[in-house]
């Protein structure tokens, strides 16, 4: 497993945030794939480290 560069984005300033774990996935549409015309994403995972 490869380690990617962290992605930041703006949250709200609340110190309960912090410590957070999350998991995100996606669907992408693609009719040749399948019968149900969608294929996944490999799946990532983030953690909530600090509010500044």
């Amino acid at each position: 497993m490869t380690a990617a560069p962290p992605n930041r984005c703006p949250l709200p300033q609340n110190l309960a945030l912090v410590g957070i774990v999350f998991a995100q996935q996606a669907f992408v549409f693609d009719p040749p794939a399948n019968g149900l015309g969608l294929t996944t994403t490999n799946s990532g995972h983030g953690l909530i480290t600090n509010v500044r």
